[in-house]
């Protein structure tokens, strides 16, 4: 029972910490990575919850080392894919970024040459 209700406890803090991440960053108007972080941040919520509801259920510790295993599976593969996803997205807003100040350096270029 004290071994049942020390992962709740965990499991609870890692969900209220995961679901504070998005309000930290928050800047006045949106940016193109505050969808997709706000969506990582309920996938990674939602599931720190699952497994909450999950470990409730466990009745030997057998089960527990299971679905703790089974869990750290799971979100370690999900924080792979948002990884790849964020990292995408970090080189479209450079790319994007950076191509008013190309534009404008080849004006100011083709009126020097």
């Amino acid at each position: 029972m004290r071994v049942r209700k020390t992962l709740l406890v965990m499991a609870l803090t890692l969900a209220a910490s995961g679901a504070g991440a998005g309000v930290a960053g928050a800047t006045p108007g949106p940016t193109p990575d505050q969808g997709l972080t706000g969506a990582c941040n309920m996938t990674n919520t939602n599931a720190a919850f699952d497994f909450a509801g999950e470990l409730i259920t466990a009745k030997t510790l057998s089960e527990v080392i299971e679905l703790s295993s089974a869990h750290t599976r799971k979100q370690f593969e999900a924080y792979t894919e948002q990884g790849k996803e964020l990292t995408a997205l970090a080189q479209k807003v450079a790319t994007d970024s950076a191509e008013p100040i190309k534009s404008g350096m080849n004006r100011a270029f083709s009126k020097v040459g």
